[in-house]
């Protein structure tokens, strides 16, 4: 009876203070032991997911970094700027801007686009890895030719997450591996376009009897420039309206961007032409001018090279041809 009275004794004393702290300290430490793998679950989340956005815009800037060294590359260098075989100088510097970002990885693919109308418009360069990358879907804003147009870079870099941003939760099914960071920019291309240097030559060759030529195209060749007039001095002998043939070439012409094969070229003469007005060589016809009596007479005739670029540049030159009918 003794224990049972205490017991009922127990079970009716009224609550104390103390065992109402002692009753809330325990309900307070079942619901934190409930809570606390939720909680650090959602800080592991918001540190990872804070983390990715931060590589995030450091990719975004290195994107924008690549596309201003695209857009202000020497038109002599845009066209192996992202190739191994011109030493993967924008991948390089790219890498080189993430890791003062603190990437450590580096880029995973480096992509270059342009419209410059010059050789490889699209220059891959990756680590080989196989990251997630491509190029934007969407095209290049429309650029040369024709010349006058603006022409345009882009350049996309990856960044694979793996090895940037820690695994919190990848025992929670959230992984991370396989994954990248991909941003594009575009700039618009700052070098123009130069247009093609025409060179006209003159090439050795023989002159009707009699006559001679200053400079001296009989003993060596010449090229226009520096030759800008070439003098034909026929003797008084020669028939009035006799004709001749002289050969030209443009094998000398020049430009920067494109090879002498890219180049097209266009002939013209205030002469008369003869054959072909379109290739690398031409030749046109000349008439001695005469006069009453024979007497001293002076005709001037010009011959023109057009060379027109991929981009729709063109670059021109002059040649005066002078005969003059020498006095008896």
């Amino acid at each position: 009876m003794f224990a049972q009275s205490e017991y009922q004794r127990t079970i009716d004393r009224p609550l104390t203070a103390r065992n109402l702290r002692c009753r809330r300290s325990a309900v307070i430490t079942v619901e934190l032991l409930l809570t606390l793998p939720i909680l650090l679950i959602f800080l592991a989340a918001v540190i990872e997911f804070g983390l990715i956005f931060a590589v995030n815009q450091k990719v975004a800037y290195a994107s924008r970094f690549g596309a201003k060294l695209a857009s202000e590359e020497a038109r002599t260098g845009l066209d192996d700027l992202n190739l191994s075989s011109g030493g993967s100088r924008l991948r390089t510097a790219v890498n080189r801007y993430l890791s003062t970002s603190e990437i450590t990885t580096g880029a995973c693919t480096v992509i270059l686009e342009h419209n410059a109308c010059l050789a490889n418009p699209t220059q891959t360069d990756t680590d080989g890895s196989g990251c997630n990358c491509g190029a934007p879907a969407t095209a290049l804003p429309a650029g040369p030719p024709p010349a006058g147009i603006s022409e345009y870079v882009r350049v996309t870099v990856c960044v694979p997450l793996t090895g940037n941003v820690p695994e919190f939760l990848s025992s929670l099914g959230f992984s991370i591996a396989g994954y990248s960071i991909e941003h594009s920019t575009l700039f618009r291309y700052e070098p123009n376009n130069s247009v093609p240097t025409a060179v006209i030559g003159i090439p050795v060759q023989g002159l009707p009897g009699g006559f001679t030529a200053t400079p001296d195209i009989t003993s060596a060749a010449q090229l226009s420039p520096p030759t800008t007039t070439l003098i034909i001095n026929a003797p008084n002998a020669t028939a009035t309206n006799a004709t001749f043939t002289l050969n030209f070439d443009a094998n000398n012409s020049t430009d920067v961007e494109d090879a002498f094969g890219s180049l097209a070229f266009a002939w013209s003469t205030t002469a008369a032409s003869v054959g072909a007005t379109t290739g690398t060589t031409f030749t046109a016809s000349f008439t001695v001018p005469g006069t009453t009596g024979g007497a001293f007479a002076i005709d001037t005739r010009t011959v023109t090279l057009a060379v027109t670029d991929t981009c729709g540049g063109t670059g021109t030159r002059i040649l005066s041809v002078r005969i003059n009918r020498l006095p008896p």
